[in-house]
């Protein structure tokens, strides 16, 4: 199983993003999605995508990524479970269909 982590900041083209994961034919991933402290709540966004994809969702506290986004990035992937593999998607990265 492959863990698809997100590190979360901006809605702007997120939407886009969660649809190309819902679009896929293979299903076989669980998302992870980290919020870095963003002032921009996906909480509508990602209700609409309830039961399309298995993913999870955790808002940071503090916003990391402003001052390291490798910081932010290894927070977002201790979120993950026991996957065998791990791949990272921008919040703006869309997937095309496997």
């Amino acid at each position: 199983m492959l863990a698809i982590i997100i590190p979360y900041y901006k809605l702007t083209f997120f939407e886009a993003t969660l649809q190309s994961l819902a679009a896929q034919t293979c299903q076989d991933f669980k998302v992870y999605i980290g919020d870095d402290a963003s002032p921009e709540n996906p909480a509508m966004l990602l209700e609409k995508y309830k039961g399309k994809f298995d993913f999870v969702y955790h808002r940071f506290a503090t916003n990391l990524g402003g001052t390291s986004l490798t910081k932010q990035w290894e927070r977002c992937i201790t979120l993950s479970g026991n996957e065998e593999w791990l791949m990272i998607l921008g919040d703006d990265d869309v997937l095309g269909r496997m």
